[in-house]
């Protein structure tokens, strides 16, 4: 099972958690077993807030209790939100206990909030630079309870050769009670002029081996075919060019 690291954001008081349900999907995702540590960030200056780090700290283990979550907590508190980010991700853990696995909420409203989306690409460089597996949830409004049963399928998006820790992901949540009746659906996409007979052939293959039961489709990009058309396009566009050009010179 990954060792996770959950970066929780802090909530309007600093005394909750701002998306409660990132902790139900990480305990379906651990069924309480192996390594799990909550940290967060608090803006401010730990010499004269120190109050508010401690409340924090609280809030996010009596979190971690409700949700039946085995793990640590870590709450750090600076100025800067980015350093701190990456603070955790190097600091977290002990030893040989440290998260191989970083999860986190996808950033709401970048758009209207540029700073957001660059400081999300740092964190997701610096996660990668560390060697770690990334989980970055979207949509967290709509992550089950632990109470739900859910019944349509599970979709995999197998893109350029890497769907390992999907399927790794997706077999753990099928275990639990609450994904037990979903369907596996793995959509494997190939790039403009691949064999999809082949790559689907060799994933059914690799998914009977590991003792998957999944349904495999092979998607192949469009994108792909207008790009080379449009390659050809400018090329031809250069040679009438350039043949008008002598032309006009003799």
């Amino acid at each position: 099972r990954p060792q996770v690291l959950l970066l929780v954001k802090p909530g309007a008081q600093s005394q909750t958690v701002a998306h409660p349900k990132l902790l139900g999907l990480l305990r379906q995702l651990k069924g309480a077993r192996g390594l799990c540590i909550l940290g967060s960030v608090v803006p401010g200056r730990l010499a004269m807030q120190a109050k508010l780090q401690g409340l924090m700290e609280r809030a996010l283990r009596r979190q971690r209790d409700e949700h039946k979550l085995a793990g640590f907590t870590q709450v750090i508190m600076t100025p800067n939100v980015g350093e701190g980010l990456t603070a955790l991700i190097q600091t977290a853990g002990l030893g040989g206990l440290y998260p191989n696995t970083v999860m986190l909420g996808w950033s709401q409203e970048w758009r209207e909030h540029p700073y957001r989306a660059e400081q999300m690409c740092r964190l997701l460089l610096t996660a990668a630079s560390y060697n770690q597996a990334l989980i970055v949830i979207k949509g967290t409004e709509h992550v089950p309870d632990v109470t739900a049963h859910m019944t349509r399928p599970m979709d995999i998006w197998w893109m350029v050769h890497d769907g390992g820790l999907q399927l790794l992901l997706t077999t753990i949540l099928r275990k639990g009670r609450v994904w037990s009746s979903c369907a596996l659906r793995v959509f494997c996409v190939l790039q403009f002029g691949e064999d999809p007979h082949e790559l689907q052939t060799k994933v059914v293959g690799f998914l009977y081996q590991m003792r998957i039961d999944a349904e495999v489709k092979c998607v192949v990009l469009s994108e792909g075919a207008a790009l080379v058309d449009k390659a050809k396009e400018k090329v031809a566009d250069r040679k009438s060019t350039r043949l008008n050009s002598s032309h006009d010179l003799d």
